[in-house]
């Protein structure tokens, strides 16, 4: 009997397994595009313009994407939680009333309050191929200086082919490996140590410039208007 019941286990387990990654990829997918409607709000607000990364008010906090989108972000010192840096006081309104955990793929691995880490938005001007793709994309970035750049929605051509957030992750010799990455460029660059990763049986799910979401595998990514090249597997492993 107890050998049966070990057979029929074994025989489960797969199918269980499977079962799981396809709940955690619908639960990606949705929130991507949970976040795809916050962009879009923000976007309607600000005349078409969307932040990759900015100063707060105090000229010294950092603010990334899905930090704006949320209108707070912990405090860099865990010892503080759970405090946290709310915009509000700079004028900058929430676009996203959900947990931090829905700016995050739910296979990485869990943050400790310091919002570090959330899907990966395109670096559109310095992935490298940027002067290949540029005319098919439309020339979005707007940077006022290292510290503060935008993205340009209106002059995207082609959104429903434009890969603007996805599934990211770091190699596996970067002491962030489990985590998503807020940036991943097109092509891979020394030092450059993080990316798309096909977090999902072999595939990346993404958010396009239209706000929907969809599952590429490596093939489709290469083949986008983005021309992904620079792609790592589910343990950080690029593929060539």
């Amino acid at each position: 009997m107890i050998a049966i019941i070990a057979i029929l286990a074994g025989m489960l387990l797969p199918a269980l397994n499977q079962a799981r990654e396809r709940a955690k990829s619908a639960t990606c997918l949705s929130q991507l595009k949970q976040c795809g409607l916050a962009l879009e709000f923000y976007s309607n607000d600000n005349s078409g313009i969307v932040i990759q990364m900015r100063k707060g008010g105090d000229g010294n906090t950092d603010i990334t994407w899905n930090n704006a989108l949320l209108g707070w972000k912990h405090y860099s010192d865990v010892s503080r939680y759970p405090a946290r840096i709310n915009f509000q006081q700079w004028g900058l309104t929430s676009y996203l009333s959900a947990p931090e955990s829905v700016t995050w793929c739910p296979t990485m691995l869990s943050d400790t309050h310091r919002s570090q880490y959330a899907y990966g938005m395109a670096e559109f001007q310095y992935s490298g191929n940027w002067s290949d793709i540029k005319d098919e994309i439309g020339n979005l970035p707007v940077r006022v200086d290292a510290n503060n750049k935008f993205y340009a929605l209106k002059k995207m051509k082609q959104p429903s082919g434009t890969i603007f957030i996805a599934d990211s992750g770091y190699e596996f010799s970067d002491s962030n490996a489990g985590f998503c990455a807020k940036a991943f460029k097109h092509k891979e660059e020394g030092g450059y140590k993080r990316g798309v990763m096909l977090r999902h049986s072999g595939k990346a799910n993404v958010l396009l410039g239209d706000w929907h979401a969809e599952s590429l595998n490596e093939g489709e990514l290469r083949n986008s208007l983005n021309r992904i090249t620079y792609v790592l597997d589910m343990n950080g492993v690029v593929q060539r």
